[in-house]
């Protein structure tokens, strides 16, 4: 099996994310996880689901749907102070690596955007613990296209971030059922487009230095009111899903 490493190397998994990066996460996320997952798993229903990687909780919210019990594990502190309370959700931090749960106790285990930072050998190895015999992996995740907002404001850095990442190239392989990409439009609010351009750490970063403020919203959403006359814009998203199904 190829090896692959955790690319937040710190000792301290809080620190991946900053309490500002983490706000506009929190605050706004677009409304896709249940899309994907309607096309993943369609009517299925399961007692047990675990959320690797659940951010502040949207991907949980959704997998919920689906699930008696959904427990969301996180490395990052900052995340999970934002994340979103809800009946039959329990949320944990983790280490990036070993997966707080018993042996197979899991019928349904999602990687939302998650598996390009954690994937590892001891975490499929995890992931193989605690997943029932003929339970479900899926792992999914999409890039909004920001084109028609950053040629009007600037363009910040991108970031090296692989959003088709699977486990094709592990023992898994032979478990998959279904591999779709598809594209998904959603409106958002200009409120909310602030929100999502600022979650990412390096728009952040790019936004504080160009409005010289420590807080880039309020400069940012005058901008973007002032750009788009309709009171939301419409993005699309390209999404990447897949499903295993490990006997």
């Amino acid at each position: 099996m190829q090896n692959f490493f955790i690319v937040n190397k710190s000792t301290d998994p809080s620190s991946s994310y900053s309490p500002e990066q983490a706000k506009h996460y929190s605050s706004y996320r677009p409304p896709l996880h249940s899309s994907i997952l309607e096309k993943c798993i369609g009517a299925r229903k399961y007692s047990f689901g675990l959320d690797i990687g659940c951010g502040t909780g949207h991907s949980t919210l959704a997998l919920k749907q689906y699930c008696e019990w959904v427990f969301g594990i996180e490395p990052s502190r900052s995340m999970l102070e934002k994340a979103i309370d809800a009946p039959g959700v329990t949320y944990e931090t983790y280490d990036g690596l070993l997966i707080p749960g018993q042996k197979e106790q899991f019928d349904i285990i999602t990687f939302a955007g998650s598996l390009y930072y954690a994937k590892s050998d001891v975490l499929l190895a995890e992931v193989q613990r605690v997943l029932k015999s003929g339970g479900h992996i899926v792992i999914y995740d999409f890039e909004v296209d920001f084109n028609p907002v950053f040629e009007q404001i600037g363009e910040p850095p991108s970031e090296h971030y692989d959003h088709q990442v699977n486990l094709d190239d592990s023992n898994f392989s032979e478990f998959k059922e279904k591999e779709e990409q598809y594209t998904l439009t959603f409106d958002a609010s200009h409120e909310e487009l602030a929100h999502l351009v600022l979650s990412s750490d390096l728009a952040l970063k790019f936004f504080q230095e160009k409005y010289d403020r420590k807080e880039p919203f309020s400069p940012l959403l005058q901008e973007f009111l002032q750009l788009f006359e309709k009171s939301s814009v419409s993005l699309d998203a390209l999404a990447y899903s897949y499903l295993y199904r490990v006997k």
